[in-house]
């Protein structure tokens, strides 16, 4: 297996929960899903603009879906994780 392959997944998992942390610690009132689909969808713009940016012409082919597709079930799975370990609170004045 390729270490930039493994390389990749791993920075993203880790970014993923970082931003679920930060969403969680400074948005509390943003649901659960949301945050989830947020913190897992959001890096792979990311990830495809590094991929697209050196080049004039980019074919992104059924591979690169298939990893961009398994890089967002790991950033969500990661950002739940997360939410598990550190549970999101809201402030004093946002609980009812």
């Amino acid at each position: 297996m390729d270490s930039y392959i493994v390389t990749t997944a791993l920075a993203y998992c880790v970014g993923a929960g970082v931003l679920s942390f930060a969403i969680g610690k400074f948005s509390p009132t943003i649901g659960s899903r949301f945050r989830h689909a947020l913190a897992g969808i959001g890096p792979l713009a990311g990830v495809l603009g590094a991929q697209i940016a050196g080049n004039d012409s980019v074919t992104l082919v059924t591979g690169d879906l298939l990893f961009g597709a398994s890089l967002a079930v790991g950033g969500v799975a990661s950002s739940i994780a997360v939410s598990r370990i550190f549970k999101p609170s809201a402030p004093k004045r946002l609980r009812g």
